[in-house]
């Protein structure tokens, strides 16, 4: 199990859904890489943040499966002057795909010596504004914790 798995498949899911709203991988800048993005009033980006403060918690009846907790913060940086619209209208799809990752019961079975991670978002918060400053873009938050299960098989 590596820390990156669990950190690659909530941030798959939260980038797809992004490119999906119209925000580019380009303009999407990760966990301490681009954290002062460069752009003028009139782009928007995302500041996405992936926190793991508890990387196992044993699991009552799933005999000896682990959960790793997390939380993901996505901050939407939108144009001034055009109200919540753009920024909600964003978020509802990434909103949206966290929740749809919640009906995907069954995670398939993992390759010969692969892994896959088995995510659950719960707690969801926003779209939020942030209080407004002289900054030129508007702010706006959406978080969410996730419980992530780790399954790997062996190499044969």
């Amino acid at each position: 199990m590596s820390i990156q798995d669990v950190r690659g498949a909530i941030a798959k899911l939260t980038s797809d859904a992004l490119m999906a709203a119209g925000v580019p991988f380009a303009d999407q800048h990760w966990d301490n890489v681009g954290e002062t993005p460069s752009k003028d009033a009139a782009g928007t980006y995302a500041v996405i943040n992936i926190s793991i403060p508890q990387l196992t918690e044993e699991t009552i009846g799933t005999e000896g499966v682990d959960a790793i907790l997390g939380s993901v913060n996505v901050l939407l940086y939108t144009p001034k002057g055009q109200g919540m619209k753009p920024a909600e209208d964003a978020l509802l799809v990434v909103l949206q795909a966290w929740i749809a990752e919640n009906a995907n019961r069954t995670p398939p079975p993992p390759p010969p010596g692969g892994t896959v991670v088995y995510l659950r978002t719960r707690n969801i918060n926003g779209p939020n504004g942030l209080a407004p400053d002289q900054r030129p873009h508007q702010v706006t938050s959406l978080s969410c914790a996730f419980v992530a299960t780790v399954l790997t098989t062996p190499t044969p």
